[in-house]
């Protein structure tokens, strides 16, 4: 996979997280 995208989906997932909190 692009490192590009796992970064975009990492991040995504990340704020997901923290919108979560």
């Amino acid at each position: 996979l692009i490192p590009i995208t796992l970064a975009g989906l990492f991040v995504t997932a990340y704020l997901q997280y923290r919108r979560g909190d």
